[in-house]
């Protein structure tokens, strides 16, 4: 068996469920994914916010998910995976609700107050809801979630469309960063609130000095977000997408602030609804996909795949790499991910439906035609629910907030020959969740890095 080299950045430590050799051939050439949805006997509900976590902590990944669709009300959804490829609805376990249509978009999962198990933050007042409503923050209490926005000191009553945990400080407790947004309220600003390590949070923005507009009309942002160590000096860092305006990059300058390095074409006028965040060139640093919500040449609104050239600068390598097809054109529902299990990070769009496999060089071959996936969806998760080793990809709706059906799909990876590597982070002096944390794994010439992401935005 070949050797297998593995590290982990940050304090955490690392539990290894199965070590294999993390590649093998390039596996068979086959349909890749097959629709389960019809099978978990679980209705997932139209939704823009889907999120997999392990919320009993029963070794096998659940499902949360709030309902996005315009014509009827605001549900909620709460599924636990019964270890069989079933599902069963455990909604009643969320004692709270998101009344009437303020739409609950961007729901994660992080464990905020380092229990040892996932905690939900649901942001209310998402576009198109009846404006704007105080958020959810879900504590996990032995698998019953509780509201305790109010007294965890989020009091905010905000039109919350997005949400990302990051720690910020690195002081071990993981900080949120929510996207603020509505037409009518130009004053309005993203905001970063530092968790206290007492379960309560302070508003940080001004601080920061992410007190800032990042789009004229509307203030703060709608599009997808990210933090990640864009830079690679260990500090995580902030992506925000913005609607008819700059994208911007925002690094951390390690005091507790950050500092607006937008240049070049990281800051194009990109209405960035979706982001992906990944290392196509197993390089070692992070790249970034940026899906353009209304894309056509005339308004230079581009999707585009960004390669990280260091210390913040970013590089349009959309043609070069082989995804022209997406540059010129809208782009919602965007993933990273090793669906093939071959070493490298390939590229799942939602709407359109495109799947482009990595050739291994951070170059894609158009996959589309054997994908299995005839659905479209304006959000996409990945998580491995049957623990075959295979990322499974949850499509969140079918792509259309006014026509039914409106209802998400399942679409389980067949697999291959390729092996796996699975690998749970627990903090010790870092955050419980590893959020932010880098693993690296070499076997032979192939050297892998993975960072852990605190959610991704639309």
């Amino acid at each position: 068996m070949t050797a297998i080299e593995f590290r982990c950045s940050g304090i955490s430590r690392a539990v290894l469920f199965c070590a294999c050799l993390l590649t093998a051939g390039p596996g068979v050439a086959q349909t890749l994914f097959t629709d389960v949805t019809e099978e978990i006997g679980a209705l997932l509900l139209g939704s823009r916010s889907t999120a997999f976590g392990d919320y009993d902590n029963d070794g096998w990944p659940d499902m949360f998910h709030t309902e996005s669709v315009l014509a009827i009300r605001t549900r909620i959804a709460l599924m636990h995976n019964e270890g069989n490829g079933r599902f069963a609805n455990r909604t009643g376990a969320i004692e709270a609700t998101v009344t009437g249509r303020k739409k609950g978009g961007g729901g994660i999962f992080g464990d905020y107050d380092n229990d040892g198990d996932l905690d939900l933050f649901v942001p209310v007042g998402a576009w198109k809801g009846d404006g704007p409503g105080l958020n959810k923050l879900l504590r996990n209490d032995r698998g019953v979630f509780h509201d305790v926005a109010r007294e965890a000191g989020l009091t905010d009553s905000l039109p919350t469309d997005n949400a990302i945990w990051l720690d910020y400080d690195r002081d071990g407790h993981i900080d949120l960063y929510t996207g603020n947004l509505a037409g009518s309220m130009p004053e309005l600003r993203n905001r970063l609130y530092r968790n206290n390590g007492d379960g309560t949070f302070a508003d940080e923005t001004t601080r920061a000095g992410l007190d800032v507009s990042l789009q004229v009309e509307f203030g703060g942002s709608n599009g997808g977000m990210a933090a990640g160590d864009f830079n690679d000096d260990g500090w995580p860092d902030l992506y925000v997408g913005c609607y008819e305006n700059r994208n911007r990059l925002f690094l951390n300058d390690g005091e507790g602030g950050f500092l607006d390095v937008t240049t070049g074409e990281i800051g194009d006028i990109g209405e960035a609804f979706g982001i992906a965040v990944g290392d196509l060139e197993n390089d070692g640093d992070l790249d970034i996909f940026q899906a353009a919500g209304g894309g056509d040449a005339a308004s230079l609104q581009r999707s585009l795949m960004l390669l990280n050239l260091g210390d913040g600068q970013f590089l349009d390598v959309t043609e070069a790499v082989g995804l022209a097809a997406l540059g010129e054109g809208q782009a919602l529902g965007v993933g990273l991910a090793d669906v093939d299990n071959d070493g490298d990070t390939d590229f799942l769009t939602g709407f359109p439906h495109f799947l482009f496999l990595n050739n291994g060089d951070g170059t894609f071959t158009d996959a589309t035609a054997r994908s299995g996936i005839a659905d479209v969806a304006l959000t996409v998760s990945f998580g491995d629910y049957d623990r075959n080793g295979f990322l499974d990809a949850w499509f969140g709706n079918r792509g259309d907030y006014w026509t039914e059906p409106f209802g998400g799909k399942l679409f389980r990876n067949n697999g291959n020959d390729n092996h796996w590597l699975q690998v749970e982070l627990i903090g010790i002096e870092s955050n419980r969740s590893g959020i932010g944390a880098r693993l690296i794994a070499t076997s032979g010439e192939l050297r892998q890095m993975r960072e852990i992401l605190g959610g991704k935005g639309y």
